[in-house]
């Protein structure tokens, strides 16, 4: 769409060309990974269709955030908002949703380079929010997904745990082979990200993989 377009599309909204691009681009799930100050929230809820449920920090619920964003800029969407706490005890009594949305959807990614046994199956150790969004997007495939946060791999396995919900298959041992090395603490074997610049742009790498990323200097002149 031209200026005007957008004009007539979205009237008394300004848009950064990074925004345009998310909504114009209309991904059924992707990751929205824009830095502070850039507005994630905005592309998002353009995104959004039909019943949305929106699972969030307790304060943006209680702030209603969502809500209110809806109706600053007349979107009129249909928005259901829960604290991630809240969520992993009672998702099972969540039903159908169109658009799920993740915000600050770092706090959702609590997977471990550290294994447990499942079923006499080697399995990576997960926070009770990640196992009960995984679950849910399993038992409930909405038509519509995002993981709207400014640090998705603020530890590379997050990435890995990004990855997993958007149904991609990583393999989690490579994955931690290159992300991680081993040390000894006593008997116990644990995994520390490794942190050479190498390693680090492979990481960048992936994540660009998961979704849009960016800072506010990207789109514009900040001091």
């Amino acid at each position: 769409m031209n200026e005007i377009q957008w004009e007539i599309e979205y009237p008394g909204i300004s848009f950064y060309d990074i925004q345009k691009q998310i909504i114009t681009e209309n991904k059924t799930q992707t990751g929205i990974f824009l830095g502070t100050g850039v507005g994630k929230t905005l592309p998002t809820l353009v995104l959004a269709e039909g019943r949305t449920l929106v699972i969030s920090p307790k304060q943006q619920m209680l702030d209603r955030t969502w809500q209110d964003n809806s109706d600053k800029f007349g979107l009129g969407k249909e928005i259901e908002v829960i604290n991630y706490d809240m969520f992993w005890r009672k998702w099972e009594e969540f039903g159908q949703y169109d658009t799920v949305i993740l915000d600050e959807g770092h706090r959702a990614l609590g997977v471990l380079p550290e294994t447990r046994q499942r079923n006499r199956v080697q399995i990576p150790k997960a926070s009770k929010t990640f196992e009960a969004i995984f679950s849910f997007l399993q038992k409930n495939p909405p038509k519509r997904f995002y993981v709207v946060t400014a640090t998705p791999a603020s530890k590379p396995m997050k990435a890995w745990a990004c990855a997993k919900l958007f149904g991609k298959d990583w393999d989690f041992f490579k994955f931690r082979a290159t992300f991680y090395f081993p040390i000894m603490k006593g008997r116990r074997q644990l995994w520390m990200a490794r942190t050479d610049e190498a390693t680090q742009q492979r990481l960048a790498l992936a994540v660009q993989k998961l979704g849009y990323t960016g800072a506010l200097n990207d789109f514009m002149d900040v001091p």
